[in-house]
């Protein structure tokens, strides 16, 4: 099985600090080049550079995978591939670089560049995605209301789910919306014949696990039930051998591998996680749903 990874960002390459998104294709290859699975990424920032969106999305492709993998990155980014490969020195974005070369070391990565805009199919589908999360966050974020949500994380990571369904599809689009102070991040992706808690617990972990273990975390959701079952009901699972019991039978739990990643994140953090029915009216999740619907019509 070969896997294929195809990244982009975009940004005004001309100033910094500014609105900037991302986008990573991943596929699984069979022997016959078949693409046996595909999953699209994307997300962005609100200030930031052009290089650094396309190290983002390189990062946060190789954080998607649990075990060490062999895999190709495809990318119109010389600058990612000669500080990666090790032929240019990181002069900026010494944080990210550190961030990258740490996930980067369980694998086996080889590079492959391709020329902006030569019509290959994937780096235009990536290009695309990535202008458009970066004009998100110029059209939405720009005008983000200080609204009492923001004043009560103001010493507090917030993160901010948001999920939303296709059933013509049959696919699942999450989004985890991050606030630190006035630093705000997203991330996002799109799961083939994934329920809507499936998709919750994908933007959870990967949220997480980009937060550092000493800083106070606030997870948002609409979703009663996955609250109520993050705080009460997965510790009684992993204590049954997650099973829970209908009916007077015992029952396996749905996902338990999503949910393990979970709980070892939020025991391993500072992390509470919170349900409000008025958070459906906050910016902050409206923000999210909205980059999830947009990634549920842009990808294909």
């Amino acid at each position: 099985m070969q896997i294929t990874i195809y990244t982009d960002g975009a940004c005004d390459i001309h100033a910094e600090n500014q609105p900037g998104g991302w986008t990573a294709i991943l596929q699984a290859i069979d022997e016959n080049g078949q693409i046996v699975k595909e999953t699209v990424l994307t997300g962005g920032a609100q200030h930031s550079t052009n290089n650094q969106m396309e190290l983002r999305a390189v990062i946060e492709a190789l954080k998607n995978f649990r075990q060490p993998v062999q895999v190709k990155i495809v990318t119109d980014s010389r600058y990612v591939i000669d500080i990666a490969a090790g032929r240019k020195r990181a002069k900026k974005n010494k944080a990210l670089w550190q961030e990258y070369f740490q996930v980067a070391s369980e694998h086996n990565i080889s590079w492959e560049f391709v020329a902006g805009h030569s019509d290959n199919e994937y780096n235009t589908r990536c290009d695309k995605l990535a202008v458009a999360a970066r004009d998100e966050y110029r059209l939405d974020k720009a005008d983000v209301p200080q609204i009492e949500s923001r004043e009560s994380v103001a010493s507090v990571t917030a993160v901010y789910l948001a999920t939303k369904l296709s059933t013509r599809q049959k696919r699942t689009a999450w989004a985890a919306n991050v606030i630190r102070g006035e630093q705000i991040e997203t991330v996002a992706g799109v799961r083939d014949n994934a329920t809507k808690y499936e998709a919750l617990l994908h933007g959870a972990i990967r949220a997480l696990s980009q937060l550092n273990e000493d800083e106070g975390i606030t997870v948002h959701s609409t979703e009663k039930n996955f609250i109520n079952s993050i705080n009460d009901r997965v510790d009684r699972w992993q204590k049954n051998n997650w099973q829970y019991m209908y009916q007077d039978e015992a029952m396996p739990v749905k996902h338990k591998e999503l949910w393990q990643r979970l709980l070892r994140l939020k025991n391993q953090r500072m992390v509470k996680f919170t349900y409000s029915k008025e958070l459906r009216k906050s910016e902050q999740y409206i923000f999210a749903r909205k980059l999830a619907e947009f990634l549920l019509r842009n990808t294909l």
